[in-house]
């Protein structure tokens, strides 16, 4: 990044000025951070009423060239700066909770913290007391009193806990934090990568150890206050432990064709048969599991950080990974789902030539583009800071039984960002990321209704894939589902009652009008005629019942007459779903509600559909699914479904 140092810090001192002359009791604080953290070149002092937060994590400097930056860093600094504080991470996340033991880094920084104008620590932390209390206990006394030894607090800490088990409690937490020593830059655990290293941070030969030295402290002493202590500990081993066997067997799974974010692959000395995948599997599911019922029993005691636990469950959806690829091996193995390739061929598009080139057809030679692998980024597999357009391709055969199946669903794991597919040569659908919408689509699975577009022998499909920063493309494997769907859960979705179990909501100067149609799925259609562009457009709604965390498809077909464009809105919204409880209110904010955006043809004489896929979150009781009709026109409405289609 840019230095912006001397920027910031000029306007910093101009308003240091001002506060001075205004309020001259009051100091200014302000952070020495990312792109303002390497000292300025121009500016020869800071104001005297300046505090300079300086954003470091001392447990970086197991790395000896950080230690090096960052301690030059400081020491120009505090030639310009009278008042600093630590900006400090002695609960960093990066670490899910497990025991980032550094007490010798601690007393070494602040010891040096305290002879370069530091006047305090301002530190992230986590409620994770079983793993790394030991940190925090000492930072408190070592702040407050900086001229105690780490040897004099430990002491304290160690015999006022735990009597006559001190010194085997104190060779378990030293155990972890010689271990980190010995591997210096590997845990320094500077970024989010460091989960990637937690499994070897914490070996097998260290959790063995560790938990020699626990079993040793239990057997001193039989005072139930002290082994209340030592159980609480314990739980944090327990988690400690299955937590680093879980992320060895994700990595394993990965090498295996999965794709959990922000772990590398497992190297394995051989490729698995597809039993030994299953059972390897059901292992990490188990771990899952058993992860979670120590983290769940530990109640009200702040043994790992219960809130951090879920929010990075919530974002790395391990648990929802494995049950997910569990239930689709099940269903291959009955016939009801089809693995595709895990390899693809691969062309980067750099002109945005494919489209036109035909890239996208069925019978294009596509035998001298590369191999791809679909569970991992293409960054990470030879096209580093390559963002722009690239297409994936691929074909696969199919029986008759698999093309006569009820339903037919396409799941790309995900792909990062926006796609266009293909099937066949037949444009099948498409995904446009957009940040304000769900940041995170870029990590969840698309759908795509495919049903009726497979055929017996060779089927082919294009993937056109445009991503604009970070990582890019298909990451995560694709299947075909074949299910038979549920009944249509929407009462009156054709319109053969009229408006029975709909409300509309129609404007004065508007109108709707029951009619029969040439729709060949049913004989009566809503006919709307919008006669101009309002704010608050025409709209029809319904309730549906349904279940909380399942899978269902909402569709409807229409018919459009010389519609007009909105002269405010774009891209308008044509369905909402707001998912509800069994008393009628929503489960998730406005954030969580379901939309489905993209403006209609403006003429169709042939019926359309649109089509939309999503999961209800917990606590669900019921669907609240409103249509909006925005631009001036006509509109036919039909067929409304909305069908349970399981994960």
């Amino acid at each position: 990044m840019v230095a912006l140092t001397d920027r910031i810090f000029t306007f910093v001192n101009a308003i240091a000025r001002n506060v001075k002359k205004e309020q001259p009791d009051k100091l200014l604080g302000h952070y020495c951070y990312t792109f303002f953290k390497q000292p300025p070149t121009k500016i020869k002092k800071l104001e005297d009423n300046v505090v300079l937060f300086f954003a470091q994590a001392c447990h970086w400097f197991r790395d000896p060239v950080m230690k090096k930056q960052y301690r030059g860093y400081i020491d120009k600094w505090y030639k310009l700066c009278s008042k600093m504080v630590s900006r400090e991470y002695y609960g960093l996340c990066y670490w899910h909770d497990m025991p980032n033991i550094h007490t010798r880094l601690i007393e070494e920084d602040i010891d040096y913290l305290k002879t370069h104008n530091f006047i305090g620590v301002n530190s992230e932390a986590s409620m994770n007391f079983a793993t790394n209390g030991v940190n925090y206990f000492f930072v408190a006394k070592k702040l407050w009193n900086p001229d105690l030894t780490r040897a004099e607090v430990l002491k304290d800490y160690y015999e006022s806990g735990f009597g006559p088990a001190a010194a085997n409690i104190a060779e378990y937490y030293d155990i972890f934090e010689r271990r980190l020593e010995a591997l210096g830059a590997k845990a320094a655990g500077s970024g989010s990568a460091n989960v990637d290293n937690l499994d070897m941070q914490f070996d097998e030969k260290t959790l063995a150890a560790a938990k020699l030295a626990l079993d040793q402290a239990y057997a001193k002493t039989t005072d139930s206050t002290i082994r209340k202590r030592l159980d609480f500990i314990k739980m944090g081993y327990d988690y400690t432990e299955t937590t680093a066997r879980l992320i060895n067997t994700l990595k394993k799974l990965n090498a295996m064709g999965m794709s959990f974010s922000r772990l590398g692959l497992a190297k394995l000395k051989r490729q698995r048969t597809r039993e030994e995948f299953f059972e390897t599997l059901e292992h990490g599911m188990k771990l899952h599991k058993k992860r979670w019922e120590i983290i769940d029993s530990q109640g009200k005691l702040p043994v790992v950080h219960l809130a951090a636990r879920i929010y990075a469950e919530k974002t790395n959806r391990w648990g929802e990974q494995l049950q997910s690829r569990y239930d689709l091996t099940l269903a291959a193995r009955s016939g009801k789902a089809l693995e595709l390739p895990l390899q693809w061929r691969f062309s980067l598009d750099k002109s945005n030539s494919g489209e036109k080139a035909g890239w996208w057809k069925s019978d294009f030679k596509d035998s001298d583009w590369k191999l791809i692998k679909t569970n991992r980024a293409w960054e990470k597999q030879g096209y580093s800071d390559y963002d722009g357009i690239a297409w994936y391709r691929v074909d696969f055969e199919l029986t008759e039984k698999q093309i006569k199946t009820e339903s037919a669903l396409l799941k790309l794991g995900a792909v990062d960002e926006s796609c266009w597919i293909w099937l066949n040569g037949e444009k099948i659908g498409e995904f446009i990321y957009d940040e304000k919408k769900d940041q995170s689509s870029w990590r969840k699975p698309l759908f795509f209704d495919v049903t009726g577009k497979l055929k017996v022998g060779k089927n082919v499909i294009a993937l056109r894939v445009r991503d604009l920063a970070g990582l890019g493309g298909l990451w995560k494997p694709a299947f075909l589902m074949f299910k038979s769907i549920g009944k249509n859960l929407i009462e009156n979705g054709d319109f053969s009652e009229s408006a029975k179990g709909w409300r509309i909501n129609a404007p004065q100067n508007d109108s709707y009008e029951f009619v029969k149609s040439n729709n060949e799925k049913t004989g009566t259609s809503l006919k709307i005629t919008v006669r101009k562009p309002l704010k608050k457009p025409l709209s029809i709604n319904t309730n549906v019942i349904a279940v909380p965390e399942k899978r269902y498809t909402f569709s409807y077909r229409f018919k459009t007459i010389d519609l007009k464009p909105h002269p405010s809105i774009k891209g308008a919204a044509w369905a909402r779903i707001i998912f509800r409880d069994n008393r009628g209110k929503s489960v998730t904010d406005t954030s969580g509600y379901i939309w489905a955006r993209g403006n209609l043809p403006s003429n169709s004489e042939k019926w359309g559909e649109r089509q939309m896929f999503f999961k209800t979150p917990a606590g669900t009781s019921k669907l609240h699914i409103t249509i909006f009709f925005h631009s001036p026109g006509v509109y036919w409405f039909d067929d409304a479904q909305m069908r349970s289609i399981g994960d």
